[in-house]
């Protein structure tokens, strides 16, 4: 009836009435079959109507879901109800509130094409699509029926993609132990059908492959071609190549060709989102929870597990008494979202299995001859004109037939026109997902096309050739022929997969690197309303390498051999001497060999390093690149490796840049750099003291001692060490930095490098200033250490003397940063010199004469909103420190408060200490600084009894005392040995005791609510450490510490 007298009917009214039969037939099964004239005649009148786009469109639609019904595997709708009445022999049983079953005489139907449903769907494709096909090839062709034509040509596709082999049916069943089950239902449907049908059918999917590939040719030579045509060219050209010209620039053209591509490579059912289906899945699953009859179980399994009966209990958790009904509707949608399943799962294994039979021999001989920039017009008509059993390349096996699709697919990605190439990147990207082999051999192509060094190389891989582009002008005079190629290669390298293959090998790694420090000739060549978006694209390069970088073994010579280039000419670019020519990297002169495992390497196995000194054009953006890379290319064997050269090289670089990038962004970098390498050497030192000396090889670290040896070095570290700060918003307006593309990832990392990660602060209170960099005083404490002792104090000497300056830096944008990095220098230093003191002489020496000298003029100096910064540097320099090592520290702040702080005055004492408390009241600021400082000390005091070490000292201070200090201390059964450790933090909790708790009583009132504020804290912390205190002492038996007099 909806078929039916459609010639004398309304658009409109013929619309709404295909629209009907699409859905009437979507799952109607085999009663098509009685309709299938009336069908055939419906769309044929909705495809003949060219002037009517949405008639045309429901013609499309009415064709998909004919073929769709016809060959695929899917329920009856009418049986997939829920809440049916199920009928036995004399027998009716409610099926309301019973979960649906697969078997027991459930009504569920399936339908499974027949022999006759699959002519029909031959049929209809041979008559609707492959027809039209053919005359695509007809000279008179217009663009309007090219585009109808390959959107006929999709909509098939997504109807009847399943029913599509790689090879004939005969020989995919011959492979029956290796073929997928997808594969294997298709090939038994179509040997059942006609011999019509099967010749339609055979090997269909790489027959229309290859027609995809000759008219992406086609677009790949025209498109090559520069705007601006010569007068001959001009004259020559023909009516034929006028069309091409017009074919190869129309949008939508080329994108049926692309969604026809992606279809011909990843679909194998007509059904393509499968994960959504589960999730939606589920969702419906979790909503038929009956939660009154669910807390009715959980009551029943309670009372059971009460009465120790649990056999009951799986009873009422489970099945359709636990509170959950299955519908027929669910079950049954989940067994078809499991056979959607395999078909997505055959459009990967299809492939795989194809890889497999061609054999890595023949993967590596074999070479694409289908897909070429010399097609025309005329030999892509004749090509589409003949039989499509008579396509040339039959020669072709399916799998060298979707990799030239590929290289189509790559050559559209570099089309001019920006709608295409994306529809065409994203196309590619997905292609790999099913193809991932292909992109190892096509990196190299890819890191040439960027790299302005593939002259010989136009048309491989469907990429044209970007050095042949540089001399082809637009009407403009611009290249933009060349920046809209770019971006597409770049967005290609870009992808996860070719991403993964760059990474895969230091060979790689060393080309990718080269290319990415070698686009300064390409940016200047330009135009300039397109470098920023080449910029954008190389950048995503650099982010995802960046974001997917590891540390690589090299196992063999050849890759350590590799290695060592890329650390050459990485340090060569950063000194000057091996800036690429003219921004082009190098053409290595060999190729990786996986089948090569050869442990010797030779100086023709390395690539050439033809290079010129052309620093100067090098882009500082370029050069922080470099910087990066160099950082994270660097691990703990280089400092190892039996050429000191390079080593030394690194060394040096690293500190030129530190002296000559002042507050650039590259110095950051390079300071990152540092703490990488002073990391790696800790790490090393740390492992040969443990090893044998025979087998130990410490790293060379003289480079390093002679320039923290030197006075103007360290002040040139320290000035690093402020511009590496956040700028400082509250002045100058309150604008914060905007950096190019990418560099702020760049300097992101380097706090990554400075030093590793710690567990300070190890207690409830965290660090007060949110300017304290702790990276900063870690990179410090780090190089003292790795400098040794006596070079560590000539080193601590330049520090401290810089950081004063600082402390007294003028009013400016960086005074905060000034400020807060004589702190972190402060932290740092006394943490090394607290580490390398032997004895308790050391220690009293060391604070006397290094370290409270520059509190005693810092903290004078220090504004106040600024003390949280040494309160964490003090903090950090003592942490997890016997008491006896900060002892003076205790003291001297101490003493600073008892003779600062203001004290209430009483009767005896009025006219005594008139005088002194007029004075004190006019520095109350400087009181809060003393107070804020003896709670660093009392914090630290408190960490010693933490994890119960009032016996012995806790596992992770064991690296930070020597091994005087660690004395062994042990309970016995019938008395107690109190430990050295022991002794002195009852020493150091007595004279707080006795100096300090008196004083901050007889300050409770004071006048400056800032200092309340620190009196409070002060009071708090010593009745909570000395209460903690006492209670472990308990719990250990030691009953010495409960006479020591309690602050409570």
């Amino acid at each position: 009836v909806l078929a039916e007298d459609l010639e004398h009917r309304s658009n409109k009214s013929a619309i709404y009435r295909l629209r009907c039969l699409a859905g009437a037939v979507r799952f109607a099964g085999r009663a098509v079959i009685k309709h299938r004239e009336k069908i055939i005649s419906a769309v044929d009148y909705a495809l003949s109507k060219p002037g009517d786009k949405h008639l045309f469109k429901t013609g499309c639609k009415l064709l998909r879901h004919s073929l769709s019904s016809q060959c695929e595997i899917y329920p009856i709708s009418q049986c997939s109800h829920p809440m049916r009445s199920i009928v036995g022999e004399g027998l009716r049983i409610e099926g309301m509130g019973k979960s649906a079953q697969l078997h027991g005489g459930a009504l569920i139907h399936w339908h499974v094409p027949s022999s006759e449903q699959i002519d029909f769907t031959a049929q209809l494709l041979n008559k609707f699509s492959l027809q039209r096909l053919k005359e695509m090839g007809d000279p008179l062709s217009s663009i309007v029926q090219w585009r109808r034509c390959l959107r006929v040509l999709r909509y098939s596709l997504r109807g009847c993609s399943g029913l599509l082999l790689d090879d004939a049916p005969e020989v995919t069943m011959s492979e029956a132990t290796e073929i997928s089950t997808h594969e294997k239902a298709t090939a038994s449907l179509i040997l059942e059908a006609s011999t019509e049908t099967k010749s339609t059918l055979n090997g269909l999917r790489r027959k229309l492959s290859r027609r995809m590939v000759d008219i992406m040719s086609l677009i790949a030579n025209d498109t090559s071609y520069s705007d601006q045509k010569s007068d001959e060219m001009d004259q020559q050209m023909d009516e034929n190549n006028a069309r091409k010209i017009t074919i190869s620039s129309d949008t939508k053209i080329c994108k049926e060709v692309l969604e026809v591509t992606s279809l011909l490579l990843t679909r194998r059912g007509s059904f393509h989102r499968v994960q959504t289906a589960k999730s939606v899945w589920r969702g419906q699953k979790e909503i038929l929870t009956d939660f009154v009859l669910a807390s009715g179980s959980d009551y029943a399994s309670a009372a059971f597990f009460r009465q120790r009966n649990l056999g009951a209990n799986s009873y009422y958790r489970d099945g359709e008494n636990g509170g959950k009904t299955m519908s027929s509707a669910l079950l049954v949608n989940r067994v078809n979202i499991m056979l959607h399943t395999q078909s997505r799962n055959a459009s990967f294994q299809i492939p795989r299995r194809l890889r497999k039979r061609r054999g890595v021999t023949d993967e590596i001989a074999s070479s694409s001859t289908l897909f070429s920039t010399d097609m025309d017009i005329k030999t892509l008509q004749l090509s589409l004109k003949c039989d499509i059993e008579e396509s040339n390349g039959a020669e072709q096996t399916s799998l060298e037939t979707y990799e030239c699709l590929i290289d189509g697919l790559m050559s559209m990605a570099c089309h001019p026109n920006i709608n295409v190439r994306g529809t065409a990147s994203g196309v590619v990207e997905y292609a790999f997902s099913r193809f991932p082999w292909v992109c190892k051999p096509r990196t190299q192509r890819l890191l040439a096309a960027v790299s302005l060094r593939d002259i010989d190389q136009n048309g491989e891989y469907g990429i044209p050739s970007c050095s042949k582009l540089t001399i082809q002008l637009n009407s403009q005079g611009k290249r933009d022929r060349l920046a809209e190629v770019v971006k597409g290669v770049a967005k290609i390298i870009a992808t996860p997969k070719m991403t993964k293959e760059l990474l895969s090998c230091e060979f790689n790694r060393f080309e990718i690197i080269q290319t990415l420090c070698g686009t300064q000739r390409l940016v200047s060549l330009l135009p300039d309303e397109e470098v920023q978006k080449v910029v954008y694209y190389l950048n995503c390069i650099f982010l995802n390498f960046r974001s997917k970088f590891f540390s690589l073994p090299r196992v063999t010579d050849k890759d350590q051999a590799l290695h060592e280039s890329c650390l050459n000419f990485l340090l060569g670019i950063l000194k000057g001497e091996d800036t690429p020519q003219n921004g082009v990297s190098p053409t290595p002169t060999i190729k990786p060999n996986d089948n090569d495992f050869s442990n010797k390497s030779t100086e023709e196995d390395l690539p050439e390093t033809n290079v010129e000194n052309n620093a100067g054009e090098m882009h500082w953006r370029n050069r922080l690149f470099v910087a990066w890379f160099l950082t994270y290319c660097i691990d703990e064997s280089d400092l190892k490796i039996d050429d000191p050269e390079i080593m030394s090289r690194i060394w040096a670089t690293c500190f030129r840049i530190i002296e000559g990038e002042v507050g650039q962004p590259l110095q950051r970098v390079s300071l990152g750099l540092l703490g990488r390498l002073v990391s790696l050497a800790l790490v090393d030192l740390s492992e040969n003291s443990l090893a044998s000396e025979s087998k130990a090889k410490n790293p060379d670290l003289a480079v390093l001692c002679d320039a923290f040896t030197r006075e103007k070095f360290c002040r040139a570290f320290g000035t690093a060490l402020v511009f590496d700060h956040r700028e400082d918003t509250s002045v100058g307006g309150g604008h914060s930095a905007q950096w190019s593309l990418g560099v702020e990832e760049v300097l992101r990392d380097v706090l990554y490098n400075l030093a590793p990660r710690t567990l300070f602060p190890f207690q409830r209170i965290s660090q007060k200033s949110h300017t304290f960099k702790l990276q900063h005083a870690q990179i410090v404490h780090a190089i003292l250490l790795s400098i040794g002792h006596e070079n560590a104090m000539i080193t601590s000497k330049y520090l401290l003397n810089q950081a004063k300056d600082l402390v007294a830096s003028p009013p400016s944008e960086d005074q905060r940063n000034q400020q807060c990095t004589a702190a972190e220098i402060f932290s740092g230093v006394c943490r090394a010199l607290m580490q390398y003191s032997k004895n308790v002489v050391e220690q009293r020496d060391i604070w006397d004469t290094v370290l409270i000298p520059f509190l005693e003029e810092a903290v004078l100096k220090m504004p106040t909103n600024l003390m949280a910064a040494f309160f964490d540097a003090c903090r950090y320099g003592i942490h997890h420190f016997p008491p006896n090592h900060f002892f003076p520290l205790l003291q001297w702040s101490v003493n600073k408060v008892k003779t600062t702080v203001w004290q209430h005055e009483t009767n005896d004492s009025v006219e005594d200490s008139n005088n002194a408390a007029s004075a004190m009241a006019d520095r109350f600021a400087l009181q809060s600084k003393w107070l804020f400082f003896v709670q660093a000390a009392l914090i630290e005091l408190d960490s010693e009894d933490d994890l119960g070490a009032v016996c012995q000292l806790p596992w992770y201070t064991n690296v930070l005392v020597t091994d005087a200090h660690q004395i062994d201390c042990k309970i016995a059964k019938n008395e107690c040995n109190i430990s050295y450790e022991e002794v002195e933090l009852d020493k150091s909790w007595n004279f707080v005791n006795d100096n300090l708790i008196p004083c901050l009583l007889n300050a409770l009132d004071h006048p400056y609510d800032k200092c309340r504020d620190h009196i409070a804290s002060c009071l708090f912390r010593m009745c909570y450490c000395h209460r903690k205190f006492i209670d472990l002492s308990k719990a250990l038996g030691n009953g010495k510490h409960q006479a020591s007099k309690d602050p409570g």
